[in-house]
């Protein structure tokens, strides 16, 4: 008898199944299957600690712009994060 381990997913605060690495996104054939996929799946943190700067990739991209002032009262400013700034 062969002991198989299950395998429980880490969820997203919003119910998605977290994706650690770029080797637990399968295959897709189709548009319709990638877009299911997604549909119950995200990034988790170690998918986001391997992001380089979208300029790292692509030095002709604009840097990015200044934070308006509205976030910085905002928590969670998305553009506060990326660009290091409160």
């Amino acid at each position: 008898m062969t002991s198989t381990t299950q395998h429980t997913p880490t969820l997203s605060d919003d119910g998605l199944e977290l994706v650690e690495r770029p080797e637990d996104i399968p295959a897709f054939g189709t548009e319709e299957e990638e877009r299911a996929y997604w549909e119950t799946h995200t990034f988790g943190q170690g998918m986001i600690d391997r992001l380089e700067p979208a300029r790292a990739v692509d030095p002709r991209l604009p840097p990015p712009r200044a934070c308006p002032p509205y976030c910085a009262t905002t928590s969670g400013c998305l553009s506060a994060a990326l660009i290091g700034s409160t």
